[in-house]
């Protein structure tokens, strides 16, 4: 160990004997040459190149600033010049509303004026006729459509409303022409009435002009054969040469009173006929009839005039409800909560035997306003198919005779104008209601013509006397009373079927309407304009069905649900453990399996 210790010691010695750590030699002047020349080198190869990015960096981050700066200023500048505008843009805007509303108000009550200014006249002339042959002897039309338009008749103007002591006895009431015999039976009582035949139409001779003549809703009366009044029956006789009526049983209410507005509907109606007889000539389409107006103006009433006047003419036109209230008309046999087609054959008050209908399931169309428009797109369609193809003779005789449309209760303008093109409407009768026929009207005032005849004439009509508002509970009560005849028949005569069914034979389904999101969308299309429609098992327990009125479908898969017309109504007696008690109008087996619920909380009968 000492002597590698001293060997160490020694070459340390040596080697410091070579040369020191700080030695100044000919290496100091070559290594200070070296580090300037590695100076300039960096200085030219690396320093200045990343000096100028840094420099050129810095000067585009001031200069993006500065830029930056500028257009906020300017955005600012130019949101205060926005807001401005909008402000004065806003002025002008409810300045020019206001004058709109004034000048519309102007216009209503020009027309208002206009109107009431010819309803005076009008009544003056009436009066100066009403005088002028007051006391002559009638002159007699045949058979058909009356002779209105001829200022013949001398109504009376005070009402009779005098009932023998026992209800139920038989009575005569003697109407004057142009009047009316207006009666109103209680729910649970029956009445009957008579047109009184006069001793020279017993024994009828060719072209022997008509003395006396009466008609319920434009269907003829027969002299001599009775008619019933059932429950709950409020109708109208109406004269155009006067006549004598018997009324067996008690009524609620009876008298007669003048109807004047019966010459503008027989004016509506010849000149329907008119239009039928030019379009067979021309090979052109019947005339298509839309009635609307203001809520409880008769607009069903007249439908059924129409629909009457019509078939007096031996045409069979197509009846379409758009009202899915339902009216207390038994002719036109609609259905609750439905929306239906049927050709119109007789005056009676008979189920009809064809029938297109489509289940809406709610009482209004505001309930439900989308679907409500693909329903009646749906049926608009059949309809119009239905005209075109007139190959058969029978097809032929509906084609020639045209369409009458019941418009929904309360219509906007907007869901009207719709109508109006589905179903191609060419004539509309608007009710007392100023505002519909003056949007109408506007809406239609650059339509274009036809052989000189506007593509859609707008027709406004005053309301019909006898037409009384009907409150909630009493429209409760026409649709239980529609029910009940349609499972048991107007005369009671039907035989209907309690079906017990269970619930893994039936699918209960119901229709769902859902907005896509704006990200399954688009770009720029609202997710407020598309709506989807879902067919959706019902959700609720079977228990809420009790009582509730359902449609069976025709249907073989869920999707085909929602373009599926209605084969039949169901009501649900009784919901038992895993089946229901089904009260049908056809025996088993259920034409579909597929039953749809709609808004079974209003559409429940009990004791039908």
């Amino acid at each position: 160990m000492t002597t590698l210790f001293t060997l160490a010691t020694q070459l340390l010695a040596m080697t410091e004997g070579a040369g020191g750590l700080f030695d100044f030699n000919a290496t100091l002047p070559l290594m200070a040459i070296q580090f300037v020349l590695l100076m300039v080198v960096l200085t030219f190869i690396f320093y200045k190149p990343v000096s100028k990015v840094l420099d050129d960096r810095e000067m585009y981050i001031s200069g993006n600033l500065t830029q930056a700066s500028e257009k906020l200023i300017k955005a600012d500048e130019l949101y205060k010049q926005y807001d401005e505008q909008l402000k004065t843009a806003k002025v002008d805007a409810q300045s020019t509303i206001a004058q709109a509303e004034k000048e519309a108000k102007d216009a209503v009550a020009l027309e208002i004026s206009e109107a009431r200014a010819d309803a005076a006249k009008l009544i003056e002339q009436t009066n100066k006729e009403l005088d002028a042959f007051s006391g002559l002897n009638m002159v007699a039309t045949p058979v058909g459509i009356p002779q209105a338009l001829a200022p013949t008749f001398t109504p009376i103007n005070t009402c009779t409303a005098l009932v023998p002591i026992d209800p139920c006895a038989p009575r005569i009431k003697e109407l004057a022409p142009g009047c009316e015999l207006r009666i109103i039976v209680d729910d649970d009582k029956h009445a009957r009435v008579k047109l009184v035949a006069e001793m020279q139409q017993l024994i009828p001779r060719p072209g022997q002009p008509v003395s006396t003549s009466a008609e319920i809703f434009g269907a003829e009366l027969v002299p001599g054969q009775e008619y019933p009044l059932l429950g709950g029956t409020r109708t109208a006789i109406y004269t155009w040469h006067g006549c004598k009526i018997q009324i067996s049983g008690p009524t609620m209410q009876e008298y007669d009173a003048p109807n004047v507005v019966m010459r503008d509907y027989l004016s509506c109606a010849a000149v329907l006929e008119q239009r039928r007889q030019r379009a067979d000539d021309l090979d052109l389409p019947a005339p298509r009839v839309l009635v609307c107006g203001s809520p409880f103006s008769g607009n069903s009433s007249l439908c059924q005039v129409l629909c009457n006047y019509a078939l007096r003419q031996e045409h069979t036109p197509i009846f379409v409800d758009l009202d899915t209230r339902y009216s207390s008309i038994r002719q036109l046999q609609s259905l609750p909560a439905c929306i239906c087609a049927m050709t119109v054959e007789h005056a009676a008050d008979e189920e009809p035997q064809r029938r297109m209908a489509y289940f809406f399931g709610h009482l209004d169309w505001s309930d439900n306003p989308r679907l409500y428009e693909r329903l009646v797109s749906h049926l608009s369609r059949v309809v119009v198919a239905k005209l075109s193809h007139n190959t058969s003779p029978e097809g032929a005789r509906t084609a020639s005779a045209g369409l009458v449309i019941n418009a929904p209760f309360q219509p906007s303008p907007d869901l009207l104008q719709k109508i109006i093109e589905m179903f191609e409407v060419d004539v509309v009768f608007i009710l007392d209601n100023e505002g519909l026929h003056a949007a109408l009207s506007k809406m239609y005032a650059s339509c274009p013509r036809v052989n000189g005849i506007p593509k859609v004439e707008v027709v406004p009509l005053p309301k019909a006397g006898g037409v009384v508002q009907a409150a909630p509970k009493r429209l409760r009560y026409l649709r239980a009373l529609r029910v009940r005849d349609y499972f048991y028949g107007v005369m009671r005569d039907f035989h209907p079927y309690s079906v017990l069914v269970d619930l893994n034979d039936v699918q209960l389904v119901q229709i769902e309407t859902a907005t896509l999101s704006a990200s399954m969308l688009p770009i720029g299309q609202e997710s407020q304009k598309s709506v989807e429609f879902i067919v959706r098992a019902f959700s609720g327990s079977p228990q809420q069905l009790e009582h509730a009125m359902l449609a069976a479908v025709r249907a073989k898969k869920k999707d085909e649900v929602l373009y599926a017309n209605m084969c039949a109504l169901v009501l649900v007696t009784k919901v038992e453990e895993h089946a229901l008690q089904l009260l049908c109008p056809a025996p088993p087996p259920l034409p579909s399996q597929y039953l749809l619920v709609g808004d079974f909380k209003n559409l429940k009968f009990i004791d039908i």
